[in-house]
């Protein structure tokens, strides 16, 4: 059987970001930071579930190369971080919602292995062990704030040498974490803050 693709891009800042500021102006922002993130989906993938702060996409049986991986991973990453420096530059309100949306940061998590579904009622919803280990690889022991984490799984399913195509900012980094139920996991990482150089300046004049 092909393995799958779980894809999870995961707003950083998120709890701090919506407890501490105006709830009203606070869902307008992520709402909008999501939309973006859907439309932001080069490899057509399949939004299975919206969770909080984070989008669980998966490709069934098909696991894209690892330069249109990387493609997605820079331009999902751009285009979220050149919404909030126009955001930041457009903004008249001075609430707390709209003066900290600058500071939320994006991390993405991808995985792969086998899926099943689980039908419950007119839902659909994804089922497997490989799904549990997407979600606890969020939670990892990586420092950075913004990076892309692939499991070995997807680092060995379509290789490391189209990683050179992106040298300018893709510096591969390894590590290890152990999850008491599920043992020692290692991966590989690539941190994220070189590409904020690309980020986009918005047009003069635009600030009041």
């Amino acid at each position: 059987m092909k393995p799958s693709l779980l894809y999870i891009p995961d707003i950083s800042g998120f709890t701090k970001f919506v407890n501490e500021t105006e709830i009203e102006h606070s869902q307008h922002v992520i709402s909008g930071l999501l939309e973006l993130i859907i439309d932001s989906n080069e490899l057509d993938m399949t939004v299975s579930e919206i969770e909080g702060d984070a989008i669980l996409f998966y490709k069934y049986r098909d696991v894209p190369a690892m330069h249109k991986l990387l493609s997605q991973v820079r331009g999902m990453f751009l285009n979220f971080h050149n919404h909030l420096k126009q955001f930041e530059n457009d903004r008249i309100c001075q609430c707390g919602a709209c003066r900290s949306a600058v500071n939320l940061k994006l991390k993405i998590i991808m995985h792969s292995g086998e899926l099943e579904f689980l039908n419950v009622k007119e839902h659909k919803k994804l089922f497997g062990s490989d799904l549990i280990l997407a979600h606890r690889l969020l939670k990892n022991n990586i420092e950075e704030n913004e990076y892309v984490l692939f499991s070995d799984n997807v680092f060995n399913e379509t290789g490391e040498q189209d990683i050179k195509i992106f040298h300018d900012w893709a510096k591969v980094h390894s590590g290890k974490i152990n999850y008491d139920e599920l043992g020692d996991i290692e991966f590989t990482y690539i941190p994220l803050k070189p590409l904020h150089k690309h980020v986009a300046l918005p047009p003069i004049g635009l600030i009041c």
